[in-house]
């Protein structure tokens, strides 16, 4: 059976950003999706589509994220091995 995967919410990329230490311009400049859209999502403001919540999750997930309880926001970095970076 699959995981399903948790649907991000704007805690969710600001407590990964916060983690990562990135900007809205470095998370726009992984994933191609706008600042403008960025902040929306971060806020709350609309959901985010399917393709842009994928870029978003996969910009996270390469930098070692891990996304946990949807109800819950919660946002973990994983052990990386000496060949990632983020």
């Amino acid at each position: 059976m699959q995981e399903k995967k948790i649907a991000l919410v704007g805690a969710h990329i600001r407590g990964a950003r916060a983690i990562l230490q990135w900007t809205l311009e470095d998370l726009a400049a992984r994933t191609g999706v706008t600042l403008q859209t960025l902040h929306v999502l971060e806020h709350d403001k609309h959901k985010a589509r399917k393709d842009t919540q994928q870029k978003i999750r996969r910009a996270f997930e390469e930098a070692g994220i891990e996304f946990t309880n949807g109800n819950e926001p919660g946002v973990k970095l994983r052990q990386l091995n000496g060949n990632d970076k983020h």
